[in-house]
């Protein structure tokens, strides 16, 4: 499965980055467009561990106009209202949940973990909702909600941020920027399926039993370069450094075994058909 392990919701938010250096192409609205990316990504193996994997990670993006597009990162998603300023949407996405075992066939380089042991696997589930985007000069900000419907979690998860963007040269060449603040939040039965810690579960793992609410996931800062070496090939540059809410930090799985501090990075190139 696609980047099973790697924290899903950043990358999630990067592919709203990398929309924001993509808009400023010119579309028609009858207009389809393919593009594959190959990236190689630093993050953390499962949301709270202390220590981070080199994976190799794929994506393949279809956009049509300025109404459809789908992504094994962004999902597949619809603009139902479309303005210079305003888009409102519909998205469904896919969680592709957690395994106990920490198996993960995209891993470049990193340790085998075994944090999860015993904590039993999470299966994955398909989640719907909406969106709504708004730019403004310089500034981009969007909040989705997504309900995950069954399988894995069936709670609710929102992301929010606001992007602030430019154009730089590099390389003698229009280079595009977006940095600015990211938050998640889960609700109670999203936070207790990934953080909470039965008494069965205390019982395989050792880990103390806790009862996870509703509250923050994360909250942090994200920034992305995105550079057009030529009319095909682009260049994605991305870092992030979040901290976990409290609801998720003082989980036992992360207070025992994991860490607050979480950090991604990578370099992505893609492809344009």
């Amino acid at each position: 499965m696609i980047a099973k392990h790697i924290t899903l919701p950043s990358l999630g938010a990067l592919f709203f980055s990398t929309q924001i250096a993509f808009a400023v192409e010119p579309r028609t609205e009858d207009q389809w467009s393919i593009s594959t990316t190959l990236g190689i990504v630093s993050a953390s193996t499962y949301v709270g561990d202390d220590e981070n994997q080199l994976n190799i990670l794929p994506d393949v993006r279809v956009t049509y106009g300025d109404r459809f597009f789908a992504s094994l990162l962004g999902g597949v998603g619809y603009n139902f209202v479309t303005t210079n300023n305003w888009k409102v949407g519909g998205i469904v996405k896919y969680d592709f949940g957690r395994d106990e075992d920490g198996d993960n066939p995209l891993r470049i380089s990193g340790d085998d973990i075994n944090d999860l042991l015993g904590l039993g696997d999470i299966d994955g589930s398909a989640e719907v909702g909406t969106y709504v985007e708004f730019e403004a000069r310089r500034f981009r900000s969007k909040l989705e909600i997504r309900q995950g419907l069954s399988g894995g979690h069936e709670g609710l998860i929102a992301e929010a941020e606001i992007k602030f963007t430019g154009q730089f040269q590099m390389l003698s060449k229009s280079a595009f920027f977006a940095v600015g603040p990211e938050v998640i939040y889960g609700d109670k039965n999203y936070n207790q399926t990934y953080f909470g810690i039965t008494t069965m579960q205390t019982s395989r793992t050792g880990l103390s039993t806790y009862q996870a609410d509703a509250g923050l996931v994360s909250y942090g800062l994200h920034g992305s370069v995105v550079l057009a070496l030529n009319g095909r090939i682009t260049l994605i540059g991305f870092v992030g450094y979040d901290m976990l809410g409290d609801e998720v930090a003082d989980s036992s799985l992360i207070t025992q075994r994991g860490s607050d501090d979480q950090a991604i990075s990578g370099l992505m190139l893609s492809y344009q058909f």
